[in-house]
């Protein structure tokens, strides 16, 4: 081993990427059955527990405020004084998040809602269209940022006053 696979823990490692290639294969090599369980998943998650997901999203984002606000969001990470402000800090943490998720989702996720009728719309009109660029400006909203927050306080608990450099959520946690 050299000396940048040491420190690899090969089992969170290889287990998702293992996990990963076999539903890949499943997926190719099942192509209806694979839509089929897919697609009841997706009905499960979206129909029954949306509802909850949208209440846990408020919730977390009511804990993350909290956090922020409380004498736990005074608690200062790491020693001395801070090599750029706060505000530098957010600019950069939007700027790196904004980027990427236009990246990878302002050319296509309007597609995913391209036959729904929001409010009684016409499919394929400008209405429908209007609508439709409104959508993705709701899921990257303050509740999605929060769920993203409270992992990131772990790991920073985790890797700044406890000096752990296993970045594990678990060992976060303990």
């Amino acid at each position: 081993m050299n000396k940048y696979t040491k420190n690899i823990n090969w089992g969170t490692t290889l287990g998702p990427l293992l996990l990963s290639f076999a539903i890949s294969l499943w997926i190719l090599c099942y192509p209806d059955a694979s839509t089929a369980i897919i697609m009841s998943v997706r009905n499960i998650i979206v129909d029954k527990i949306g509802v909850a997901f949208m209440f846990i999203g408020l919730a977390v984002l009511f804990i993350a405020a909290y956090l922020a606000f409380s004498r736990h969001g005074r608690i200062k990470l790491g020693k001395g004084k801070p090599k750029y402000s706060t505000f530098a800090w957010a600019a950069m943490i939007f700027t790196a998040t904004m980027s990427s998720d236009t990246l990878i989702w302002s050319l296509m996720e309007w597609t995913h809602y391209i036959d729904i009728q929001p409010f009684g719309q016409a499919v394929n009109t400008a209405a429908q269209q209007d609508w439709l660029s409104a959508y993705p400006m709701f899921h990257w909203g303050p509740t999605v940022w929060a769920i993203y927050i409270l992992p990131a306080v772990a790991y920073a608990i985790l890797i700044h006053k406890r000096k752990n450099a296993n970045q594990k959520l678990s060992e976060a946690c303990r």
